[in-house]
C-alpha cells in the first residue's frame, strides 16, 4: 500500500528538499564530521506503525519523524564541537565509522512498535537513541504511544544519550577483545531522558502545526476584558473553552417578557479565528442588546466562576480591566 498524497508532499518539503529543515541538519552535521551522515527512513513502514499515535494524520507523522532526526543531528553536532571533550569523542567516532561503515556515520530510525528494543527500554512515549555495534550505527527509537509535542527539546537528551551509549559500547568492545570475546555483539542504550524544558532552537514555520491544532495544546490562555459595562469580551486560545462558554450562557440567558418575539437580554457572540483551515473561535462577546430591559450593564462574576471553577483556568494577573488566566494541564473532550 502507497504512501497517502498528503504523506509524499509532506516528505517532499520536510525531508526531500535542500532547504528541509532536517536535511539542513543532516548538511550541517556532515560538514563538522568531515563524513558522509546516511540517514533513510522507511516511511511506508514508520508511517504504519506511528499513524495511531498522531490524531492530526499523515503530515503530522512525516512532520515528526523529520523533526526527531533533525534534533537528533543538533545534539550529535553539539556534542562534536564541545570542545577538546568533542573532539576527543569524534575521533573515536570516526574510528568506529571507518571499521563498520566504510567512513560514514548512520543513523537508522525504528518505533517502539516495529523493532525489538532491549528488555530495559519501557518507556515507549519518549524518544531515544542507542548505538548498535553490530550494525555500527546509531538507532534513533521514534515513541509510537503519546509522543511529545516538541521533537527539538530533546536536543540535550540525545547528546547526552548518544555520547553515554558509544563510549560505553567502544570501552564493552575493547573490554571484549582484549579478553578474547572479539565476537561479542554489544549494543548499548540509555534509560530515555525527559526533555530539558522548552527548545532552545527556534524550529522552522514549515514543519509546525497548523493553528487550530498548535492552540489546542497546553497552555491555554484566556483573557477577560470588561468594557464599560456594557460589554465584556473573552479572548482564548482554546476554542473548546469558549464553545462551551458561549453554549451554556445561551441556554441560561433569560429573555424580554416585555417583548413578544422575547429576545434574549444579552446578545452572545463567538468569533472565528482568521488563522487555520477548520472552524475555531478565539473571542466571544457579552453585549447588552436593544432588548436589554431594565437591565444597564453586565456583571462578571458568573464568567469567573465558569472560568475558575468549572474550566480550571488560574488567574496570573488582574489591572482595571482585564482579567488573565492560564491552564497548564490539558482538557480533554468526552
Amino acid at each position: 500500500m502507497s504512501l497517502p498524497l498528503k504523506a509524499k508532499v509532506t516528505i517532499r518539503d520536510l525531508w526531500t528538499k535542500d532547504d528541509a529543515p532536517a536535511r539542513k541538519a543532516l548538511q550541517a552535521l556532515r560538514d563538522i564530521l568531515g563524513r558522509d551522515v546516511l540517514c533513510e527512513p522507511q516511511w511506508q513502514l514508520l508511517h504504519g506503525v506511528l499513524l495511531s499515535a498522531y490524531p492530526d494524520g499523515s503530515a503530522a507523522v512525516i512532520s515528526a519523524v523529520s523533526s526527531f532526526v533533525q534534533a537528533w543531528c543538533l545534539g550529535i553536532s553539539e556534542l562534536l564541537e564541545d570542545g577538546d571533550d568533542g573532539e576527543a569523542w569524534g575521533e573515536e567516532l570516526l574510528e568506529a565509522m571507518k571499521v563498520s561503515s566504510g567512513g560514514a556515520l548512520k543513523l537508522m530510525l525504528e518505533s517502539t512498535d516495529c523493532c525489538t528494543l532491549p528488555a530495559k527500554t519501557t518507556h515507549s512515549s519518549v524518544p531515544s537513541t542507542s548505538w548498535d555495534t553490530s550494525r555500527g550505527a546509531f538507532v534513533l527509537q521514534l515513541p509510537a504511544n503519546n509522543p511529545p509535542d516538541e521533537p527539538l527539546a530533546f536536543v540535550p537528551s540525545f547528546r547526552s544519550q548518544a555520547h553515554a551509549a558509544f563510549t560505553d559500547a567502544i570501552s564493552s568492545t575493547a573490554t571484549a577483545d582484549r579478553d578474547g570475546w572479539a565476537d561479542v555483539v554489544v549494543s548499548s542504550a540509555n534509560p530515555p531522558l525527559e526533555p530539558e524544558g522548552a527548545s532552545n532552537y527556534l524550529p522552522s514555520a514549515i514543519s509546525l502545526p497548523q493553528p487550530d491544532k498548535l492552540l489546542l495544546r497546553p497552555p491555554y490562555h484566556l483573557l477577560v476584558f470588561s468594557r464599560g459595562g456594557s460589554e465584556i469580551e473573552i479572548q482564548s486560545s482554546h476554542s473548546p473553552s469558549l464553545d462551551l462558554l458561549a453554549a451554556y450562557l445561551k441556554k441560561w440567558c433569560r429573555t424580554n417578557v416585555r417583548r413578544s418575539d422575547r429576545p434574549p437580554l444579552v446578545s452572545i457572540t463567538l468569533h472565528q479565528s482568521p488563522f487555520g483551515l477548520t472552524p475555531n473561535h478565539d473571542a466571544l462577546t457579552l453585549s447588552l442588546s436593544d432588548s436589554r430591559g431594565d437591565r444597564s450593564s453586565l456583571s462578571l462574576p458568573l464568567v469567573f466562576q465558569l472560568v475558575e471553577n468549572v474550566l480550571g483556568y488560574q488567574q496570573v494577573h488582574v489591572d482595571a480591566a482585564c482579567w488573565q488566566y492560564r491552564r497548564d494541564a490539558p482538557l480533554k473532550e468526552l
